[in-house]
């Protein structure tokens, strides 16, 4: 998927953004979810089990106006898309509901200019983004614990997965 351009992985210090494109993932002014997408989210979600923080859905539109019987407006369409998403993720049993959150941003972040067709394709997105700040600040807070205690040799072999010292 990343190959393919369906997906875009993003990482800094504190997160990581899973960015989906439009393409592939909904029809155009559609939340419903294509099947192709909805596979690669079940395969998603097995290795969103595994990683700590929350994940924030988050849906993005482009600047064109959307008024149908079910969408009034892109902040409809976009909250819809990111809450797909997430309905999506908890068809597996073991992704945690009180780790997700859903948020719809409309054209209010777009990555490209609306002025061009490739630019507005490029703003209609979902991103899932794990925010790895809490579990950052746990893994600091028990070192700054270890160096207090005079142990600063446990400190720095503190273990990502359990956020305990390492033997």
């Amino acid at each position: 998927e990343i190959a393919d351009g369906t997906l875009q992985l993003q990482r800094d210090r504190n997160r990581v953004v899973i960015r989906v494109e439009e393409r592939g993932s909904f029809p155009s002014g559609s939340a419903d979810m294509t099947e192709q997408f909805q596979a690669l989210l079940a395969r998603l979600s097995t290795v969103l089990t595994d990683l700590p923080g929350v994940l924030t859905i988050e849906g993005h539109t482009d600047d064109v106006p959307i008024s149908t019987a079910r969408f009034q407006s892109n902040w409809d369409l976009s909250a819809a898309r990111a809450s797909s998403v997430v309905n999506g993720l908890l068809r597996n049993p073991a992704i945690d509901a009180q780790r997700l959150e859903v948020q719809g941003f409309a054209e209010t972040r777009p990555r490209a200019d609306n002025g061009t067709p490739d630019g507005r394709a490029l703003n209609r997105r979902v991103e899932i983004v794990i925010d790895l700040a809490e579990p950052l600040e746990a893994i600091e807070a028990r070192a700054r614990e270890l160096i207090r205690q005079g142990r600063a040799d446990l400190a720095f072999d503190l273990d990502w997965q359990t956020g305990a010292a390492a033997d």
